[in-house]
């Protein structure tokens, strides 16, 4: 009993090219490596490719890509220029695509009126008459006191 292989040739070349065959010549391309970008791993420059082809299509040439057109692709040495003349060098792409999230800041929770009401009497509590009158900003003056000379005399000795 033979098997059959898939003969790619008897799919009708203007048949419109479906988006695993798109991913198939750019993980192609890809694996020979694409000069214009530092290598860093296929599946991220395969992805950067693919995007071009796509990119061109939709964009530039306005029209489909046909099942043909990946067989002439598939049968390319290099990424014809055509998709190449569309990357741009001065892009870069953010370190991760993820969010960061922000870790939380910690903050105590707000006191109660009553805490506040309380921390206040207890520092109140500690203050003497005179600084606590200074902290309020109100100047006492000593009243002047008329003493009759008996009671003068007594201070005095």
């Amino acid at each position: 009993m033979t098997t059959k292989t898939f003969d790619p040739s008897s799919i009708p070349a203007d048949r419109k090219a479906t988006f695993n065959q798109i991913k198939r010549v750019s993980f192609r391309f890809a694996s020979k490596g694409f000069k214009a970008v530092e290598r860093t791993n296929d599946y991220r420059l395969a992805t950067v490719i693919r995007a071009l082809i796509l990119k061109y299509h939709n964009e530039v040439a306005k029209d489909e890509l046909t099942h043909g057109e990946i067989q002439k692709l598939l049968e390319a040495k290099v990424l014809p220029k055509r998709y190449r003349d569309l990357y741009d060098a001065s892009y870069s792409a953010p370190e991760s695509s993820k969010a960061v999230p922000q870790k939380a800041v910690k903050t105590a929770p707000e006191p109660s009126k009553e805490d506040v009401v309380n921390t206040l009497k207890d520092v109140l509590s500690t203050l003497s008459l005179e600084e606590k009158m200074e902290l309020l900003g109100i100047e006492v003056e000593e009243p002047e006191v008329e003493l009759d000379d008996e009671l003068e005399a007594a201070l005095v000795s």
